[in-house]
C-alpha cells in the first residue's frame, strides 16, 4: 500500500484535505492503528487508486502486523 501513497504524490495533510477529515485520522489508517468507516474506505480507496475491499484488506494486515 506504501507504494500506491507515494504514487499519489500527495501528503496525508493534502488527503485530509480531500477527504474533509484531519490529518492525524488518515495517519492512523495508514499506520494500522484504526479503520476507516465506510464512507471514508472509499473515499481513501478512490484517492489511491485502490479498490475498497483491496485497501481494507491491505489496512487489516498492517494492523494485524502491528498487534504482533
Amino acid at each position: 500500500m506504501k507504494k500506491t501513497f507515494i504514487e499519489t504524490e500527495l501528503t496525508q495533510v493534502e488527503i485530509a484535505d480531500i477527504m474533509g477529515v484531519k490529518q492525524p485520522q488518515v495517519s492512523n489508517w495508514l499506520n494500522g492503528k484504526r479503520l476507516p468507516t465506510s464512507q471514508n474506505l472509499v473515499k481513501l480507496a478512490n484517492i489511491l487508486n485502490y479498490y475498497p475491499e483491496e485497501l481494507l484488506n491491505d489496512l487489516v494486515k498492517i494492523q494485524q502486523q502491528n498487534q504482533a
